[in-house]
């Protein structure tokens, strides 16, 4: 996680967390992450670098119990594939499963794939100079959302692994050439 926040270009820091914070920030950021408050989901590339970064953390907003916040951050070689779209669709199914009702997504203004993300789930969205405000309404979970979460997870697990051997392998190759 830090190393794909740390990889992030100035411009897609400020996207991310509305600033431009330095390595130093973004440290401690993740040093200081509560997991019990938070869920975090990623995408690793063939070579096991995390790709796409999703977090869902649980607060109360204006006195509402079971919200959450939504931020994410794709990298730059990896934008235009859906992702983005991907991550945010697991967390609602996630936050679904855990009660969650409200889900909140701060962006700036200019930032129009999020809020279009948002306004695809059925978003509200306030705006407020330079920010923005996204409240989406969640249904409750289904007896279907239920069942799909451990397959989702099953299918993550899965593709971790592939991508893990295959790398494992072509690591092994590299040094038995390099030996010859």
């Amino acid at each position: 996680m830090l190393r794909h926040l740390l990889g992030l270009s100035q411009h897609d820091r400020y996207l991310r967390f509305g600033y431009i914070p330095t390595d130093e920030q973004i440290e401690r950021f993740v040093a200081q992450l509560n997991h019990s408050e938070c869920t975090l989901f990623g995408i690793f590339n063939k070579d096991l670098e995390l790709v796409g970064l999703a977090q869902l953390s649980y607060i109360a907003v204006q006195h509402q119990a079971n919200t959450a916040e939504f931020g994410v951050s794709v990298s730059t070689q990896c934008r235009g594939l859906g992702l983005g779209r991907l991550l945010f669709r697991r967390c609602i199914a996630h936050g679904r499963n855990q009660g969650v009702r409200h889900l909140i997504v701060h962006a700036l203004s200019e930032n129009a794939r999020m809020i279009q993300m948002a306004k695809s789930a059925g978003a509200s969205i306030q705006r407020d100079g330079g920010e923005s405000m996204a409240h989406i309404s969640l249904p409750p979970a289904t007896l279907v959302t239920l069942l799909m979460t451990p397959v989702f997870n099953g299918l993550a697990s899965a593709d971790y692994h592939v991508k893990r051997y295959y790398h494992a392998s072509i690591q092994l190759l590299r040094r038995m050439l390099a030996s010859t």
